[in-house]
């Protein structure tokens, strides 16, 4: 059940030898026990697959989805934009794409009312590799513009904004000489690219990027996965740059299987990475927070999981000074995986824990703060759908993750 996102985070993983320092590092593991919930609402979606990857909340307090869609569109996958009001109802949607396999992987809305939306595509010259993708679009989803960057076999992109008109799209990028790489592409608001950098591990590791945050200083924070050749080790990986992706400094854990798959910046200049680490009785993936200070040195480290496999893919900061991350479980006694939501305190102490789904295979893939207070976290559903396919899902929860009709 955990194939998905083991494929998103390792789609090209290389590595840098820098271990965490000694005597920061705390990590604190929390027993999961996730009964579900077997109520869906807002569900959007066709005949075929559809899932979201990405929830932001609007400037008219509803919400945008982004993800890919079978159902809809010119071919095998399109990139899949929706617009749903704070009700839940879809206002309006829109595809992008050609023949073969697009994807949309993040999005952010512009001052204008606008969205960018970063994502990959094979409708290129009928070529099997993808190509990094990044879409602007007007306040109704209307194409502005569309640039495509090649990546060889590169993974997840994600988007950022730098201030009033910029731009910074992280992600991952091969090469067959040197395998894989993390990049940063610096762009303006019309699709203009005054900077594009690459990061790796010189010869003795390689790096995949999966997530992208703004730092205060105006700099960029990388989290995702460094691949060590040396004794073949699968570690956390974070890097930091400047504001023209200029690299200060690289951090990674002494650890295996160990995958950031989401970061947030924190009130104190220091950062907290979500993601999924080695199962401690060998067997599947537990759910991992850890939180940095500025200079990228581990502070604490909690895991929550049991038995099964759990995997986290977003986290947000709370107001109050706490995380709330989404993912999704292996329940014990069932084979399908369930969406679930774990609200932390300021040192990762679990507060509460929900989980949302059904019979069949039911995923949560971000997580935002709601005006209300709330969450909405987007997904995929396969239990409560228009067919037997997947469909996209949003739950919105109140400030306890109690699911809201």
């Amino acid at each position: 059940m955990n194939s998905k996102l083991y494929f998103r985070v390792l789609g090209g993983v290389t590595v840098l030898i820098l271990l965490w320092v000694a005597g920061c590092y705390n990590e604190r593991k929390s027993p999961v026990s996730f009964q579900p919930v077997y109520d869906a609402r807002w569900i959007y979606g066709g005949a075929e697959d559809d899932t979201g990857e990405s929830v932001i909340t609007t400037d008219d307090g509803g919400y945008a989805v982004v993800g890919a869609t079978s159902s809809f569109g010119a071919g095998d996958s399109d990139v899949y934009l929706l617009k749903i009001d704070a009700a839940g109802n879809l206002e309006w949607q829109r595809t992008f794409g050609g023949a073969a396999g697009d994807e949309g992987h993040t999005l952010i809305q512009t001052s204008d009312g606008g969205f960018v939306i970063a994502g990959k595509s094979k409708s290129v010259d009928d070529q099997p590799v993808p190509y990094i993708w990044v879409i602007r679009t007007d306040a109704s989803g209307k194409t502005v513009w569309k640039r495509l960057f090649e990546s060889g076999w590169g993974s997840h992109y994600t988007v950022v904004l730098t201030g009033e008109d910029g731009l910074v799209i992280g992600g991952s990028c091969y090469d067959d000489t040197v395998g894989y790489k993390a990049s940063l592409i610096g762009m303006d608001l019309s699709g203009d690219v005054p900077w594009w950098e690459f990061y790796r591990g010189g010869d003795s590791a390689s790096y995949t990027c999966h997530d992208v945050t703004v730092a205060p200083d105006g700099g960029f924070i990388i989290t995702g996965t460094a691949h060590v050749w040396s004794d073949d080790r699968l570690c956390l990986l974070t890097l930091k740059t400047d504001h023209e992706g200029n690299l200060l400094w690289e951090r990674m854990s002494d650890t295996d299987r160990d995958f950031g798959v989401s970061i947030k910046c924190t009130s104190d200049d220091g950062f907290v990475v979500a993601g999924l680490c080695g199962g401690s009785t060998g067997y599947g993936y537990d759910i991992c927070l850890t939180r940095f200070d500025a200079d990228g040195y581990v502070v604490w480290r909690q895991v929550y999981g049991d038995e099964e496999n759990n995997v986290g893919e977003s986290v947000v900061c709370c107001p109050d000074g706490g995380y709330a991350i989404t993912g999704y479980t292996t329940i014990p006694g069932e084979e399908a995986p369930d969406a679930f939501l774990i609200k932390t305190d300021a040192g990762g102490n679990m507060q509460w824990q929900q989980t949302y789904g059904g019979s069949m295979s039911d995923y949560g893939n971000d997580i935002a703060c709601a005006p209300d207070g709330g969450y909405v976290i987007t997904g995929a559903i396969g239990s409560y759908g228009t067919s037997y396919m997947k469909d996209v899902w949003l739950i919105k929860t109140d400030d306890s993750g109690v699911q809201q009709e």
